[in-house]
């Protein structure tokens, strides 16, 4: 029986930190934070609601909410993504050169298929997943793994770079996978006892 490797998508196999800026810098023009210095609070676990009471003054953080839901995947906004540089290879190592070991899943808990499915394609990653797992944030992905009747063992894993997806492979008693480069810096992640912490994918060749 192949093992299940279930992949997150956004800090994980793209770099969607430009996105995540150009649009916070958008909805509050009055926020004089650089890249720099939202990108090093958003990897400190720090939500949005307490940047803006710390950072913009005067600014609805109901309304900013609204907005960022209904624009973050906006295709505009898409563009702004970028895959990281070894994301291809690992793909293709665990797809062709070890794919009588394992099956990859995306799991992702973006809302747009459509929209996916579009950057998916551009990025040339939509064929190397045996299926696509979107939560679009209706379940959590617990939930929606546990939706399709996996069998799974504790031999199988999820990737990602949130505590979420750690607190997820803990639900599911799956390996975790943890990168360092995403969305949640390594002190904060390493507390949440991943099994694996990785700065990079590549280094994924020594799990795999």
């Amino acid at each position: 029986m192949k093992i299940n490797i279930f992949f997150d998508l956004d800090g994980t196999l793209i770099d969607a930190s430009e996105r995540l800026y150009k649009l916070f810098i958008d909805l509050i023009p009055d926020c004089k934070l650089t890249k720099q210095e939202y990108w090093s609070l958003k990897r400190q676990n720090i939500k949005h609601k307490t940047i803006i009471e710390n950072f913009c003054s005067n600014y609805n953080f109901d309304d900013f909410e609204s907005k960022w839901l209904n624009n973050i995947e906006n295709i505009n906004y898409l563009s702004y993504d970028k895959i990281f540089d070894d994301t291809i290879n690992i793909l293709q190592y665990l797809t062709l050169t070890l794919s009588k070991k394992y099956n990859l899943y995306l799991l992702t808990a973006r809302q747009s298929k459509e929209n996916l499915y579009k950057e998916l394609t551009k990025f040339q990653i939509l064929n190397f997943f045996k299926n696509i797992f979107i939560t679009k944030q209706k379940y959590t992905k617990t939930e929606m793994i546990n939706q399709q009747f996996f069998n799974l063992s504790n031999d199988d894993f999820i990737v990602g770079d949130t505590i979420n997806d750690i607190l997820c492979g803990k639900e599911l008693n799956i390996k975790t996978i943890a990168l360092t480069n995403g969305f949640i810096n390594k002190n904060i992640l390493e507390k949440y006892q991943p099994n694996y912490l990785c700065n990079t994918l590549t280094e994924l060749k020594n799990i795999f």
